[in-house]
């Protein structure tokens, strides 16, 4: 056998960042003078060494090595037992090389933090914020959180209630924050609250063994006639266990600034819509509604018309009778016939043209209809002598076609649709598009699909020019 190892002691204690020792002896046991190296095993050798890294030994002679443990305050080194080995080799016998082993005891420690986002929020009623807790420690935070605020008029809960952050690692939990109290009007109020975060459980591996159960009677203090008894020293080999670190009780300060139920814009839209209403209601009354009754009686005096119906009113807008100084409304229907009424002051005349006489127009009512299959025109010559007024068109697109659609007068476009924007289309007149003898109204349709078929249906009144 090359050599012998042992340590003056097999169990070390160190708090993280700090450092700890343990003395190797080694024994030549060869019969040649050999170089002996320290080779470290283990989780260990990446924050280990050995002082000085390998001795010359004559056979039968003893020298010694220093083991320094230096682990780093890092969550990357957790806390606990850390096993190591340390392996002597013999440069002249390479067979004889020996393990001796040992553990090193890292301490906990305790680094972690807390952030409220956003500090401060907004509601009427209820608040949101995120808390994060960053655990930068080498053991795990198990994370219990309260609140609470200096009046009492806030309700916390979080979700999850309880966080288990293992070393390195953050966690989230949800922050809801509930006013116990509502107002309807006023501005804002800032409630400022304080969450507390702490460590609800220590790791059992940690646990101080010497520590009197929970809830046994504790002294209240020493003594003084009784002396505290002496320091005893641990023995060589044995391990001196490190105190066990509390945990920290974190405090993170928020806010919630709570609005009225009434928000402060309501009062102005509210009065801003009671103006809008009576605007309306204004126009109404003298905009909107004479125009329609007008529309509605011209409607009448057309459908009137086209049955060959003549009426007049008296100037001051009465119905049929007798007043005094006014003629009474006189309706007649025929060709070339004319009826005379007469009053006590004034005598009313009403004298028809051509065909029934009507209110505004002069001729016969007349309608027909212009199509075109395909692209190409269709047109309507008004006969000498004649003039047409043109009130009413619809036109027609049954097909769905697409393409452009035209009404034109003697070629000059009086309109042009497309018909992809529609089926059936009308326009009605109160004041006739007038068409002398001789114009041509036409029907054209241009770029329109092999199977559309157009029309366009038209009334109105043909009369004498």
């Amino acid at each position: 056998m090359g050599a012998t190892a042992s340590l003056d002691r097999t169990e070390l204690t160190v708090e993280p960042g700090a450092t700890v020792s343990a003395v190797l002896r080694i024994r030549n046991t060869g019969r040649v003078v050999d170089q002996f190296s320290v080779e470290i095993l283990g989780p260990a050798a990446a924050w280990s060494r050995i002082e000085p890294p390998s001795i010359p030994l004559f056979p039968g002679a003893d020298g010694t090595v220093t083991f320094v443990a230096s682990p780093p305050r890092s969550a990357s080194v957790p806390a606990g037992t850390c096993p190591f080995g340390l392996k002597v080799h013999a440069a002249e016998d390479p067979e004889g090389s020996v393990v001796e082993e040992g553990v090193v005891h890292i301490g906990p420690y305790f680094d972690v933090t807390a952030e409220l986002v956003p500090r401060t929020s907004r509601g009427r009623v209820r608040g949101l914020h995120d808390l994060a807790v960053d655990n930068r420690s080498n053991v795990a935070f198990n994370a219990d959180f309260t609140g609470s605020d200096p009046d009492s008029l806030l309700g916390f809960s979080f979700s999850p209630p309880v966080l288990s952050i293992t070393p390195g690692n953050a966690g989230f939990t949800k922050v809801r924050v509930r006013a116990r109290r509502r107002f309807w009007r006023g501005a804002p109020v800032t409630r400022p609250f304080e969450l507390q975060v702490r460590n609800d459980q220590f790791p059992p591996d940690f646990a101080d063994p010497t520590a009197p159960p929970l809830g046994a009677e504790q002294p209240t203090g020493p003594n003084p006639l009784i002396p505290p008894p002496p320091t005893i020293p641990p023995p060589p080999g044995v391990a001196v266990a490190a105190p066990v670190p509390v945990a920290p009780t974190l405090t993170v300060e928020g806010s919630m600034l709570q609005e009225a139920m009434l928000p402060g814009w309501l009062p102005q839209a509210i009065a801003a819509v009671v103006i809008l209403a009576l605007i309306l209601a204004l126009l109404w009354f003298t905009l909107f509604k004479p125009q329609i009754k007008s529309a509605a009686k011209d409607a009448v005096s057309t459908q009137l018309a086209a049955a060959g119906i003549t009426t007049t009113t008296t100037p001051s807008g009465k119905s049929k009778g007798a007043l005094s100084g006014t003629s009474a409304p006189i309706t007649t229907a025929g060709s070339g016939s004319s009826s005379t009424g007469t009053g006590s002051g004034s005598t009313g005349t009403n004298t028809s043209g051509n065909g029934t006489g009507t209110s505004g127009y002069n001729g016969s009512a007349v309608d027909g209809r212009l199509g075109v299959s395909g692209n190409g025109q269709q047109s309507y010559v008004v006969p000498s002598g004649k003039v047409l007024q043109l009130t009413d068109v619809d036109f027609q697109n049954p097909a769905g076609s697409t393409g452009t659609v035209i009404l034109a007068r003697n070629n000059a476009v009086l309109f042009e649709l497309s018909l992809a924007n529609f089926r059936d289309l009308d326009y009605h007149w109160i004041s006739p598009i007038v068409f002398s003898a001789g114009d041509t109204m036409s029907l054209i349709t241009t770029g329109c699909s092999a199977s559309c078929a157009p029309g366009m249906y038209y009334a109105g009144y043909l009369g004498n020019s």
